[in-house]
């Protein structure tokens, strides 16, 4: 047997650092529910690397045994590779553990793991079940359902007028003329995840005597039952089977085990970012570690909580020790991680005192007993740690940081410009009029600076020239005869655009090699036979053509590569719905089906210009090393950069009354009395603005705690270092001027 004091020396030899007594605490606890509070920069991953393969390698716990799940693939690909890499280092000098495999460690989001588990086990309600991601569900809620039914002509009935009185928050904007059917499919989306997530009670919901209540749980039922049909699930619906799996007999096995490797049970459960966790996934939590002594191990920050928009619940954090309590009688232990290793000191103390300068958010840290996050680092450089560029125009403001930028650069203070990143609030680069916005001013700096960057979301990405060659090329092989545009006549915008996508095929100069491709689609179509289907499908079409220059030269350049990976994940995400195969037309000789174009415009073509290509940009990314990245603060979370520039300071009480009324807080708000959880209703009851408070407190909380050497605030307005919540004067007073 591999001793506890070897294991931790031969992972210190192979990294070079000692752990300290916090993050010794959480990799050797022993048994029961174990709380860690990990704040930025405190090695966290570290922690739960180590404290598996202490279980598997130090108390010999069977590895397919133990569960470690976090928020995205992308993590999760991480943790595995760091875990295989600590334990070849310990097998280096132990070679006993040799025969341990670690790879056996079941990782990865909760959403697949669920989903292999049902498989491996053969749960029968959920056998042949298509998963759908989330693009594939907003299309299956378009086709399908009630709520996005046609007003007229449809079979379904689609919500009243006075429904959308009540759920009208649930819209992106406001408008006197009812929604549109994409609109609607969006907010139907919203309301059945956060039914399901939030575990609520229908069947108490539905006997309420608002008609409009009572609309909503009959829509959601509809839903379902349109699910249940077809035989496939969403992502929330997922979770409900896995709920209704642990609950069956077919679970025993797999939560008890029959003593074999294969089939060990579960010891134990670690849950990365459980911030961002939500009630039904907190109640599958607890049941994966229902067995005595109850090996729960959740890791997170409620001060990175960003995903209340998703349906992430800081509250399922808040209130685990509460939820131990009342499901195991039972206590926890509690494990701050408050040593940060990424920062120097000044910008520690900075984000420190930001987050205690509200008072919802001073409540926070009292109600959970979280101290100080003290820093490593102490600050010997001659440049100041935090700092700020305060103009009076955002156009010098930007022309001031690009500057610096340049000049950092050529002192080789940075030794590539990746070693700086900006964050907004927005990437957009373009106000809908074609002014610029903060961070197009700062976009344009850098251009006339000739700093190279990486904003691929700098505009609308349907306007992209790549974007629209490919879509026009699409237009032209599928739709010679211009049938879609007597579809879209009644719909000018959506007329202009096809127009537009044709023309941007026809004047690209290099088309030749694309140009020939699409006519021998055309003649292949011309020639087919009525009702057949082509020797093709809709993605070898689309792929082909982005393998023909100038795509293929795109593909290049990163921005347009991302854009272009965007595009194919819709396409795809329309061809699992709907359908890949392209077939004749039975009375339109040479001419692809008609209802299939219907389709295509309607379901395809409509929801890109319904909603732009930037609402599907979901997905982690690799940064070039020689471009500065723009990016969203939420892009950042789990980053760090050796300078980060911060702008979107100027957030003021207004701008937060309004955020309290979005419909992720309306939503929560409403459904609030039939919401189910096990510990949350011991919390405060913090009311939307309070809580708003808190989210955007959260939000440049990570941001400002992403850099390691420099915080760098852009200011361009007079008053704008005075913002209540960003910035208050007795925090600016600490930051140097530039």
């Amino acid at each position: 047997m591999l001793k506890l004091n070897q294991f931790l020396a031969a992972v210190e030899e192979h990294t070079g650092r000692k752990l300290n007594d916090e993050q010794r605490s959480g990799v050797t606890h022993g048994n029961g529910p174990l709380w860690i509070l990990a704040g930025p920069g405190s090695g966290k991953t570290e922690v739960l690397v180590l404290r598996c393969l202490k279980l598997a390698l130090v108390d010999e716990i069977e590895p397919r045994s133990i569960i470690l799940t976090t928020f995205t693939e992308k993590a999760a690909r991480s943790l595995q590779e760091r875990i295989l890499t600590r334990k070849a280092a310990v097998e280096n000098r132990y070679s006993s553990v040799s025969k341990v495999d670690v790879s056996a460690i079941r990782i990865g989001t909760l959403h697949s793991i669920a989903n292999d588990v049902m498989h491996e086990f053969r749960y029968r309600p959920y056998q042949n079940t298509q998963l759908l991601d989330d693009l594939e569900q907003l299309m299956f809620i378009h086709q399908k359902t009630a709520i996005a039914a046609g007003t007229s002509g449809a079979s379904k009935t689609p919500p009243t007028d006075d429904f959308w009185i009540t759920f009208g928050f649930l819209l992106d904007r406001h408008s006197d003329s009812y929604p549109g059917r994409w609109k609607r499919a969006k907010a139907g989306a919203d309301l059945f995840d956060r039914i399901v997530e939030d575990r609520v009670d229908i069947a108490s919901m539905i006997q309420v005597p608002d008609e409009c209540l009572k609309q909503a749980v009959a829509l959601y039922y509809d839903y379902a039952n349109e699910l249940y049909e077809a035989k496939r699930v969403d992502f929330a619906h997922l979770q409900g089977h896995f709920v209704q799996f642990l609950q069956s007999p077919q679970a025993q096995l797999f939560l008890e085990g029959d003593g074999s490797p294969s089939r060990p049970g579960v010891s134990n459960v670690l849950v990365d970012e459980y911030q961002d966790t939500n009630p039904i996934q907190e109640l599958i939590y607890f049941q994966l570690a229902s067995r005595v002594p109850h090996n729960l191990t959740v890791v997170g920050d409620d001060e990175q909580a960003l995903y209340r928009f998703r349906g992430g619940d800081v509250r399922c954090i808040l209130s685990f020790e509460a939820a131990v309590r009342q499901a195991w009688n039972t206590s926890t232990a509690k494990v701050y991680l408050t040593t940060n290793y990424r920062s120097l000191a000044p910008i520690v103390d900075f984000f420190n005192d930001f987050a205690l300068s509200t008072e919802p958010t001073r409540l926070l840290r009292q109600l959970v007993g979280k101290p100080d996050i003290v820093a490593v680092r102490a600050h010997h450089e001659a440049h100041p740690a935090v700092a700020i560029i305060q103009r009076s125009k955002v156009a010098e403001t930007a022309l001031d940081f690009a500057g610096l930028v340049r000049e950092l650069k050529r002192r080789k203070t940075i030794k590539e410009y990746s070693n700086c990143a900006l964050l907004v609030r927005s990437t957009r680069e373009h106000r809908p009029n074609g002014a610029l916005t903060e961070a197009g001013e700062y976009a344009r700096a850098l251009r006339l600076a000739e700093i190279p960057m990486y904003n691929p979301r700098s505009r609308a990405m349907l306007e992209q020239p790549e974007v629209q060659i490919t879509l026009g090329a699409l237009l032209e092989a599928l739709d010679s005869t211009d049938r879609l545009n007597e579809m879209s006549s009644k719909q000018p915008y959506q007329n202009m655009l096809l127009r537009d996508w044709r023309k941007a095929f026809h004047s690209e100069p290099r088309r030749s090699q694309l140009l020939q491709y699409i006519e021998r689609v055309q003649s292949s179509i011309r020639n087919g036979a009525s009702n057949n289907a082509l020797d093709m499908e809709l993605l070898e079409l689309f792929y082909t053509i982005i393998n023909r220059e100038p795509l293929r030269q795109a593909q290049d350049d990163p921005e347009q590569t991302l854009r272009l990976s965007i595009l194919s994940d819709v396409l795809e995400a329309y061809t699992n719905v709907y359908g890949a195969i392209l077939r004749m037309d039975t009375h339109l000789r040479g001419e692809i089906s008609l209802p299939w174009k219907r389709s295509f415009y309607f379901s395809f073509l409509d929801l890109l210009i319904s909603e732009g290509l930037n609402e599907f940009e979901d997905r982690g990314e690799t940064f070039p090393v020689d471009r500065l990245p723009i990016m969203t603060f939420h892009q950042a979370k789990g980053l760090e950069f050796p300078i980060v520039f911060v702008g979107s300071i100027g957030i003021t009480p207004e701008y937060v009354r309004w955020k309290s009324q979005s419909k992720e807080f309306a939503l929560e708000d409403l459904l609030k009395p039939w919401r189910t959880s096990l510990g949350s209703k011991r919390l405060p009851p913090f009311d939307a603005v309070e809580r708003a408070t808190q989210d955007t407190i959260r939000l440049y909380y990570v941001a400002y705690s992403r850099a390691q050497d420099s915080l760098i605030l852009l200011i361009h307005e007079p008053n704008e270092s005075e913002g209540l919540l960003t910035l208050p004067p007795q925090i600016g007073a600490t930051a140097a001027r530039i």
